[in-house]
């Protein structure tokens, strides 16, 4: 390594500018920006909180969008960036969760602490279409109401279907032996 390259290095690494944050999102780089490592960030804290949703009874998906305020350094060197931390979430499940959305946004706001519930918004999406309906026994399976009749009439079909082939099979076996019977040469 370069002698002014390993000196820079060094000055870095004193300083404590790098981070290893990224190595938990699977991507690296040698030395993230301060913005970099805030994006990291947001991004790990939103999947943790999507997985700790997704958890819930009844709950099909869950999205979570976080936005941290801007670190204090990137406002003093004058860059662009959110003044204060907010939280988006989306869930979608098959029926009402029964948990008020305060309470959502308080466990957004207790893994995050620079967001206050305020500042999270939430959206339950509930699909009736989605909801699963009770199942029936059908023999040794269990099957949707709806579903219980259609497959009672294909496996009489089916066991129909069976009850023809072997009278046709026996009359056709009658028939071969009645004729070697007459004829010893088939």
């Amino acid at each position: 390594m370069h002698r002014p390259l390993r000196h820079a290095l060094a000055i870095v690494l004193a300083c404590g500018i790098h981070s290893t944050a990224h190595a938990q999102s699977g991507e690296s780089s040698l030395l993230p920006s301060a913005l970099e490592e805030q994006s990291r960030r947001a991004y790990l804290l939103a999947k943790d909180l999507e997985r700790t949703f997704e958890t819930l009874p009844h709950v099909l998906t869950a999205r979570v969008h976080v936005a941290l305020s801007a670190p204090p350094d990137l406002l003093l060197l004058g860059q662009a960036g959110p003044t204060k931390s907010t939280a988006s979430v989306v869930v979608k499940s098959d029926r009402p969760l029964g948990i008020p959305p305060d309470q959502l946004k308080r466990v957004i706001s207790g893994a995050v602490s620079s967001i206050d519930p305020a500042d999270v918004s939430i959206l339950i999406v509930t699909d009736d279409h989605l909801r699963a309906e009770p199942l029936e026994a059908w023999g040794p399976i269990e099957v949707a109401h709806h579903s219980h009749r259609l497959l009672s009439s294909l496996a009489a079909g089916a066991l129909l279907l069976v009850l023809l082939l072997s009278l046709g099979l026996a009359i056709t076996s009658a028939r071969l032996i009645a004729m070697r019977r007459k004829s010893p040469l088939i």
